[in-house]
């Protein structure tokens, strides 16, 4: 049942991400991030024209990869206090967070 739920509610981040972003994020895929952060470093190798370029993905990858690491760190932390309570809680937090966006999405498509 655990399983089922985290999986729905990755669904759910990895959609409302992708939204928010407009199709630059999708939070779900550490590996697709790290794929792109290496390719945003071996672009500072480069010319200053390339480097210029690749420095917003360079920044916008880095930072969600250590975003990453201190949820997992902070959710562990959190978890070991609130038990199974915390999935429902920051399940609901990331959907009232999203819901402006969510609205905005389908006023756009109407």
């Amino acid at each position: 049942m655990l399983v089922g739920v985290l999986s729905l509610v990755m669904g759910f981040q990895n959609a409302i991400t992708t939204m928010i972003s407009r199709a630059r994020v999708r939070t779900t895929h550490v590996s697709g991030m790290a794929t792109d952060l290496g390719i945003e470093l071996a672009a500072m190798l480069g010319p200053e024209q390339v480097r210029r370029g690749a420095l917003p993905g360079l920044w916008l990858h880095g930072l969600t990869l250590v975003a990453f690491a201190v949820g997992g760190v902070l959710g562990t932390a959190i978890f070991l206090g609130l038990g199974n309570w915390l999935l429902p809680i920051l399940g609901a937090a990331l959907l009232a967070l999203a819901l402006p966006d969510i609205a905005r999405v389908h006023r756009r498509r109407a």
